[in-house]
């Protein structure tokens, strides 16, 4: 809440997951507000995590409710995103990658909206759009 600072809504991850970034943004062609969140997988036997999911969330707040309508999967730690003319740029261990946004048709959003408590999403996509690798370590994005 932006005035008493208290918890509205929060979200449970994977075992041996861990958020390690969040961003607000919005993607071209779709008007709705989203908060994006990067993890890791915390394993053991790891020096570095070589796993971890980008999470794109809508807070429902009529219903109080943070929904999941997208996520992907990447080869290792998501230390940092930006909104970037449109898309997600994100820096994943040692490469910045580039996600576009496939919004689901209008019939898909509202046949998901009317789903009680819809927990995922599958009408909407983010799908990697192209990437550079070669950094030690992709640690912030201006």
């Amino acid at each position: 809440d932006g005035q008493s600072y208290e918890f509205l809504v929060s979200m449970k991850l994977k075992k041996n997951e861990v958020a390690t970034s969040v961003t607000s943004l919005k993607f071209a062609l779709d008007n709705r507000s989203f908060y994006a969140v990067g993890t890791a997988f915390i394993l053991p036997k790891e020096e570095e995590p070589t796993k971890g999911r980008i999470l794109i969330l809508q807070f429902l707040p009529s219903k109080q409710i943070l929904r999941t309508v997208a996520n992907v999967d990447t080869p290792g730690t998501v230390y940092c995103m930006e909104s970037f003319q449109g898309k997600l740029l994100a820096g994943i261990n040692s490469q910045v990658q580039l996600y576009s946004w496939e919004k689901g048709t209008e019939e898909d959003i509202k046949a998901q909206n009317f789903i009680k408590d819809a927990k995922m999403s599958s009408a909407s996509k983010l799908l990697p759009l192209c990437s550079h690798r070669g950094h030690i370590v992709a640690l912030y994005l201006a």
